[in-house]
């Protein structure tokens, strides 16, 4: 009965893969040629204040500074919304990677986190020797082992990664407490004052706005049972997920998720159309949502998912499907622990079946 089962759902899924079943998109989210545009504006608007960003590098005698054109590449899809810039800082024979991300809810988590640890210290519960603290009316910096992070004015986050060569940490950290005293002279207030950042966060919202608007599309694609209310970044919204800083829940987004009993077995779903877990899901690691394989065949305890819809992989006793649906959107839903549901074999496929009868063409960017 079960392999009639499997059979029956596998027809279903290749009828979706061959579009028979995909429907209409869903009009009440914005399409990704809106999401698209939107980003567009305001990711120029942030290019404006990253050219700003590079001028913030601290003047030290022995000191030169240049932008991390690399790790600038790296960031991709709605990231570029945030103004971020990447430097490389050389003295000496030493190099020291500099990062400033202009987020106000980044400061915020950086401040209390910086605070927290400084209390902690102050009152003995950690051992001092491995910090140093540094203050001004518009700083705070927190000087670790190897790295800095600070925040400046409830809007700017600094991240220090030093030399990684043990020579350099046996030296000790007088470099790294360097430019920490140098970044307290830099004043921000300016550039936050300026008419580029308030068009910035004025033309950053609505962007916001249209990437959860797909977030809860996403949402209301899953099966899930009437009480249970999946979780989704939420960008503007009071459902911000665990209350994640802005440039981690851009990463994520547009993305829902959910996790619930069905079957008398714990099911967890996973849906996203972000630039960042596609990305992963392609070219890192097994970079399994890569077309190719055959579709059907069998390699441990993976069989290999490669229609012109699907392109993924499932475990062969049923408890996992993870696949790239229309080229556009990562879906999984898998069994937490890979045991088979005694009581409902099928359950991972069923809910997987529901799920692809949706057109996820217009989902995330372009």
């Amino acid at each position: 009965m079960t392999n009639i089962f499997k059979e029956i759902f596998r027809l279903l899924a290749f009828a979706c893969a061959t579009a028979l079943c995909a429907q209409e998109r869903d009009t009440d989210y914005p399409s990704s040629e809106e999401l698209s545009r939107a980003l567009g504006e305001v990711a120029d608007l942030a290019s404006a204040l990253e050219a700003e960003l590079v001028l913030l590098a601290p003047p030290i005698e022995g000191w030169s500074c240049d932008q991390d054109l690399q790790n600038s590449g790296n960031i991709t899809g709605a990231l570029e919304a945030i103004p971020m810039v990447f430097l490389s800082c050389q003295v000496t024979d030493r190099t020291f990677k500099v990062q400033f991300t202009l987020d106000a809810s980044s400061a915020d988590h950086f401040c209390r986190s910086i605070a927290r640890r400084q209390a902690r210290v102050r009152d003995g519960r950690i051992e001092h020797d491995g910090f140093r603290f540094f203050e001004s009316e518009i700083w705070l910096i927190e000087r670790s082992s190897r790295t800095l992070r600070g925040c400046s004015q409830g809007r700017l986050v600094l991240n220090v990664d030093g030399p990684r060569r043990q020579s350099d940490i046996d030296a000790g950290p007088s470099l790294m407490d360097e430019l920490a005293q140098a970044m307290l002279e830099i004043d921000i207030g300016p550039l936050i004052a300026s008419d580029a950042f308030v068009v910035h966060q004025q033309r950053l919202l609505p962007f916001l706005e249209l990437l959860d608007a797909q977030s809860e599309a996403l949402a209301r694609i899953m099966p899930v049972p009437d009480d249970v209310v999946p979780n989704v970044p939420g960008l503007t919204s009071e459902r911000q997920q665990n209350s994640l800083p802005l440039v981690m829940a851009l990463a994520l987004s547009p993305s829902a998720s959910a996790s619930f009993d069905s079957g008398g077995c714990r099911i967890m779903i996973e849906m996203s159309a972000s630039e960042v877990t596609l990305r992963e899901a392609r070219d890192t690691g097994g970079r399994w949502a890569q077309p190719g394989g055959t579709d059907g065949a069998v390699s441990f305890a993976f069989m290999r998912r490669n229609t012109d819809r699907l392109v993924g992989q499932e475990r062969v006793n049923g408890t996992s499907i993870e696949v790239l649906v229309d080229g556009r959107a990562i879906v999984r839903v898998l069994i937490p622990g890979s045991t088979p549901c005694v009581s409902s074999p099928d359950i991972v496929e069923r809910h997987f079946s529901e799920i692809v009868e949706h057109s996820f063409h217009d989902f995330g960017l372009h």
